[in-house]
């Protein structure tokens, strides 16, 4: 019992992140909250990852690129993933890139994709801060070919279903 009282004392969310529905086709799954081991210190981070996708994506849990998806995109595929961690205020988002709030795709930095695995419509990520700057939201959306106008709105609602945890 007090185990999990200082883990959730430590924990910046009350609920692992994750996406409170998926579109009709689309499939999603959520990791849950987990620890990685980050910088030269080598400490314990929490991490807990949702996605959803209009294919199965069983790497999507644990990586940050599932890669062994990506590869097998087809054109109008797309894969929606999304991570909470500890927030760092000063260092996020990345090289001054734009916060997202709402998570709005016309407000997304767009990068050619991946080091993996080759994505034809490249990666757009959104970048945010969940309550009170707790913890910061990353969410990657994998094109399979270039996002039509009809890509776009479906990838919007199904970001739009995301649900970002209450902050303790």
């Amino acid at each position: 019992m007090v185990a999990a009282l200082v883990a959730a004392a430590v924990l910046p969310w009350l609920a692992p992140l994750k996406f409170a529905s998926h579109p009709i086709g689309w499939y999603s799954g959520a990791s849950g909250t987990y620890y990685v081991v980050v910088g030269r210190a080598h400490e314990r981070a929490p991490v807990s990852v949702a996605w959803t996708a209009t294919v199965p994506c069983p790497d999507c849990d644990y990586s940050t690129a599932p890669n062994a998806t990506l590869r097998g995109l087809r054109a109008n595929d797309i894969v929606i993933w999304a991570s909470i961690q500890h927030a760092d205020p000063a260092g996020w988002p990345p090289s001054g890139r734009p916060l997202s709030s709402p998570y709005s795709l016309r407000q997304a930095y767009r990068l050619p994709c991946c080091d993996g695995a080759a994505v034809a419509g490249g990666l757009w990520e959104l970048y945010a801060f969940g309550p009170a700057k707790r913890y910061e939201i990353l969410i990657r959306v994998f094109w399979g070919s270039p996002p039509t106008d009809r890509m776009r709105v479906e990838a919007q609602n199904a970001i739009d279903r995301l649900a970002a945890p209450a902050a303790p």
